[in-house]
């Protein structure tokens, strides 16, 4: 059954929603988090050593969250395709 053109935008608009939340999540968790905790660190006088936590991880962790990492890039990415193109599919250029 073939959906109304005005479902098919909400849904368009529900995924490109969708996209940007989860892209904002995503680098606040990568970018926002280790800022936090060496400005924390910082304004308690210790010294935060983000690299010696990283390069301390074991390779088994640390393709975890590269896995992690793409994964939610890449749903990022799919949802905002998959809406374009449903809006490419409502509003054809001429």
């Amino acid at each position: 059954m073939k959906h109304s053109n005005k479902s098919r935008e909400k849904l368009a608009d529900a995924l490109m929603s969708l996209s940007t939340s989860s892209a904002v999540a995503l680098f606040v968790s990568v970018l926002a988090t280790p800022l936090g905790t060496v400005l924390a660190a910082m304004f308690k006088g210790d010294y935060a050593d983000i690299w010696g936590v990283v390069n301390g991880l074991p390779p088994s962790t640390t393709a975890v969250f590269v896995v992690m990492y793409v994964g939610g890039v890449a749903a990022v990415l799919g949802a905002r395709a998959a809406a374009m193109k449903i809006y490419d599919e409502l509003y054809p250029e001429r």
